[in-house]
């Protein structure tokens, strides 16, 4: 790892009720791991008896249809002192499925209401990596509530 941390920021992503939909998805370049530090989910729903949206964030073997969204690069955690600071990420983000990759194992598994936030620090003594050339993605997994969100997950390649 390099120590370069980047985002992956989403725009507003809609939920459908009646299929599963993969909200976002990073792939790990091939020669190294990514570190998952923060997931934050954002739900932009006006209707308070509206009920929980499930997201499982999970491994997927295909990568299905989707948007490419660009990674942007944050401040780096190293600073080389020479002119070589600035490093390519390798790391690929794509966001909004057409057409769904093929689910791997479930991670973790958040419940969020529309019309909150979830804000999930993954901790220091229990990192969460992506192995190389492994894609992690956010899916709601079927049917349940309709929903708007946006997403912002930070990382370290």
């Amino acid at each position: 790892m390099a120590g370069t941390r980047f985002t992956l920021l989403t725009g507003t992503v809609a939920v459908v009720a009646s299929t599963g939909k993969t909200m976002w998805q990073v792939l790990a370049p091939t020669n190294q791991m990514v570190r998952v530090e923060r997931l934050r989910i954002f739900g932009l729903g006006s209707n308070s008896a509206d009920v929980p949206v499930q997201f499982d964030l999970l491994e997927q073997s295909t990568g299905g249809t989707m948007t490419a969204l660009a990674v942007q690069a944050a401040i780096p955690c190293l600073r080389p002192l020479d002119s070589l600071s600035t490093l390519t990420l390798q790391t690929t983000g794509s966001v909004n499925s057409t057409a769904e990759g093929t689910a791997g194992n479930v991670k973790y598994t958040f419940n969020v209401h529309p019309q909150s936030q979830v804000d999930f620090v993954f901790p220091i003594d229990r990192p969460f990596f992506i192995k190389q050339a492994t894609r992690l993605a956010l899916r709601v997994p079927g049917p349940g509530q309709n929903g708007n969100f946006n997403f912002l997950v930070e990382f370290e390649e």
